[in-house]
């Protein structure tokens, strides 16, 4: 009897490890379990990055997918928790997931492509391309846009507010003619002002240009030349299974509770926060920079030279609140925030030379979550430091 305990013990060990969560009392076999955990670049890293995202899915509540990159090669991958709750399905590296605002750098590349075919310049003023912007709007170049530095109010700048405003849909014509009527929060190159509006403007030009959707511009433009899979743009997220579903996160650990969202349209998202991606396809995107593949040298420079307040295009440019967390090495970074997706895409390098060969990708279908926290422990834990 005492031989069956035993082995009955050690039978059901494993289904224990990936059963338990403090995060949520539920059912699921999947709650806690961990997937794809790379242990061999650098198995002590890699352990003690696995138990660091342990600890933020049982304290935090945490759920979602990581990578964790050195020198261009990545030392743990994997996801955490579920991307759906209600059939049990697991995050992993290659679990979709809305980046919200990450979208901005897929937009910038767009536009600097077209720069560099002759399309468009960045001094171009966008009236030239949206005549029925008015008078007060009649300045803002290209540039301005992507600085945000046009003087255009961000979404507390809608009317009605962004509550109403966040669940309707439209084309981009039709959100772009919004914007023209939209009360301005500055005069065009005064202060940076983080304003989604010129990224949408932006992407509605692109389309005017080009003939094409924006879907098809992130597709045609990166997805495909980069082999990304997971990676595009849809109106119809809550129609894909493969997406992870977000979910606000209530309650304390040992009572965690997952409340799923509104699904907020994703007409009103679009080139400014409705791109979708997997770790790995990030991995791959943030390496791209690393080579002229999609963009000549000069103009990649161009994307990361930082304008008003650390902001480049698309990317910020050392951000203060990640060395507010004791990051010293040199970043290049953004966050995502749509529904209740939250993301964190960094580049860390040794100089403002370099696009930086570590990497940390975060990308969560729970909010609140501590991204830049997380992201500084991970790096330090690349680094040795931890």
């Amino acid at each position: 009897m005492k031989k069956v305990t035993i082995y009955l013990y050690l039978l059901l060990l494993p289904s224990f490890w990936a059963c338990h969560s403090t995060a949520q009392q539920e059912k699921s076999t999947n709650e806690a379990s961990i997937t794809e955990q790379n242990r061999e670049l650098a198995p002590d890293k890699a352990a003690r990055i696995q138990a660091l995202v342990q600890k933020y899915h049982q304290q935090e509540g945490f759920t979602g997918a990581i990578l964790a990159a050195q020198n261009n090669q990545f030392v743990w991958k994997g996801g955490v928790g579920l991307a759906r709750r209600t059939t049990n399905r697991k995050n992993t590296s290659q679990t979709k997931f809305l980046v919200g605002s990450v979208s901005k750098q897929f937009t910038s590349m767009i536009i600097l492509q077209l720069v560099q075919e002759g399309k468009i310049k960045l001094t171009d003023k966008a009236i030239q391309y949206l005549p029925f912007l008015p008078t007060e709007k009649a300045t803002i170049t290209i540039h301005q846009l992507l600085s945000h530095t046009s003087g255009l109010a961000h979404y507390a700048g809608l009317r009605p507010g962004f509550s109403t405003f966040q669940y309707k849909s439209l084309t981009p014509m039709q959100y772009a003619k919004i914007i023209a009527r939209m009360r301005m929060h500055a005069k065009p190159n005064q202060e940076m002002h983080y304003s989604s509006m010129g990224y949408i403007l932006l992407a509605v030009i692109a389309e005017k240009i080009t003939g094409k959707s924006y879907g098809q511009l992130i597709k045609e433009r990166i997805a495909k030349p980069l082999g990304l899979k997971n990676t595009g743009f849809t109106y119809y997220t809550e129609k894909l299974r493969e997406f992870a579903v977000s979910y606000h996160l209530r309650g304390n650990e040992g009572n965690f509770r997952y409340e799923k969202d509104r699904p907020r349209s994703q007409t009103n998202t679009y080139s400014t926060g409705g791109v979708h991606s997997s770790v790995e396809d990030l991995f791959t995107w943030l390496k791209s920079f690393q080579t002229s593949r999609l963009l000549n040298d000069q103009l990649r420079k161009k994307l990361f030279t930082p304008n008003m307040n650390r902001y480049a295009y698309g990317w910020v440019i050392n951000d203060k609140r990640l060395e507010n967390q004791g990051v010293q090495s040199f970043t290049i970074s953004h966050t995502g925030s749509v529904n209740d997706y939250r993301a964190m895409v960094t580049m860390f390098g040794n100089s403002k030379d370099s696009q930086g060969k570590d990497m940390v990708i975060i990308l969560s279908n729970c909010a609140p979550v501590k991204l830049r926290q997380m992201s500084a422990e991970i790096y330090q834990l690349l680094k040795g430091k931890k």
